[in-house]
C-alpha cells in the first residue's frame, strides 16, 4: 500500500527530503490492478461469490473500489463490500482547524488519485479529495456494502477530533464537540441507499472484524456478526428495499440494554 487505499497512480519516483527514505513511489492503483490480475490468474473470475473487504486504510479502500472490483469480475454473480471502520466525515478538529481534510486534498493532489476514484462523487462534490472520506462515498457506491463503525471511533479521536482522551474521559465540552460529529454520521449513515447495510454503535474501536466485538457488541439487540450474516443472506437472494442497518441514537454510552 503507498498511503492512498490504491488510488495513487505518480509514474515517476518522488524525492523527498528524509535522508531514510528518500524515494517514494505513488502506485496505489498498479498495485491494485496487479493483485486482481494474479487473482484472475488463480481463479477468482470462475468464483460464485465475492466479498471485497478491508479495515482502516483498507476499510477506504472499499468504498473507493468496490465497484471497480466488481467490474473486473462480470462472471461473478454475487459481489459486495464489508468496510470495517473509516465511515469518517470532513469535520475540523477540536481546535478548529481542518487537519485531516487539508491532509487528504494534499494527498489527492500528489496521489494523482483522479482516475482512481467515482468520478460521480468527484462531480457531485465539487472535488476528488471529498470523496476519500468513507462516510461521504458510500452514497456513491453502487455494489452492495456493509458498514462496521463506531460514532467514537479510536482513529477518529486524533485524526479528525485531535485530542488525547477517549469519548468517556473527555471534559464535556469535548465530548459536546464529538458528539457532534457522532450525531452527523448517524444522519448520514441513516439516509444511505437500502442496499447499504450495517452497524453504527457508541463503543469506542477502530477495526472490528475478529474481535471482541464482533460477536459481543449489540446495538437495538443486533449483533454484528449475526446482522452482517442476515444482511449477506438476502444480498444473495436479490437484496432488500427495507436497510439492515442499526445506529445507536443516544449518545457516548450504550444504549438501553446495548454492550460493548
Amino acid at each position: 500500500c503507498d498511503g492512498s487505499s490504491w488510488t495513487g497512480h505518480v509514474a515517476s519516483p518522488v524525492h523527498t527530503p528524509n535522508t531514510k527514505q528518500p524515494i517514494v513511489y505513488y502506485r496505489g492503483r498498479l498495485l491494485l490492478d496487479a493483485m486482481l490480475n494474479d487473482l484472475r490468474d488463480a481463479g477468482l473470475a470462475k468464483a460464485s461469490q465475492l466479498i471485497y473487504a478491508g479495515c482502516s486504510a483498507g476499510g477506504l479502500t472499499a468504498y473507493l473500489h468496490v465497484d471497480y472490483v466488481r467490474q473486473q469480475f462480470p462472471s461473478i454473480p454475487h459481489v459486495v463490500g464489508l468496510a470495517d471502520a473509516m465511515f469518517s466525515l470532513e469535520f475540523p478538529k477540536f481546535s478548529g482547524a481542518p487537519t485531516f481534510p487539508s491532509r487528504m486534498a494534499w494527498g489527492f493532489s500528489a496521489w494523482n488519485s483522479t482516475g482512481s476514484v467515482s468520478q460521480a462523487c468527484q462531480k457531485a462534490l465539487g472535488g476528488g479529495q471529498h470523496c476519500m472520506f468513507g462516510g461521504a462515498m458510500a452514497q456513491f457506491v453502487q455494489t452492495p456494502m456493509f458498514i462496521v463503525n463506531s460514532k467514537y471511533d479510536s482513529w477518529q479521536q486524533k485524526a479528525i477530533i485531535g485530542v488525547d482522551c477517549n469519548i468517556q474521559s473527555c471534559n464535556s465540552t469535548i465530548q459536546a464537540y464529538w458528539t457532534k460529529l457522532a450525531q452527523k454520521m448517524v444522519t448520514t449513515f441513516q439516509a444511505l441507499p437500502p442496499r447499504h447495510g450495517g452497524i453504527l454503535s457508541n463503543c469506542e474501536a477502530h477495526c472490528q472484524s475478529g474481535g471482541a466485538n464482533w460477536n459481543d457488541l449489540t446495538v437495538d439487540g443486533h449483533h454484528i456478526a449475526i446482522t452482517l450474516a442476515e444482511w449477506y443472506t438476502a444480498q444473495m437472494a436479490g437484496g432488500t428495499t427495507t436497510p439492515m442497518r442499526h445506529a445507536e441514537t443516544c449518545d457516548i454510552r450504550p444504549c438501553g440494554q446495548d454492550t460493548c
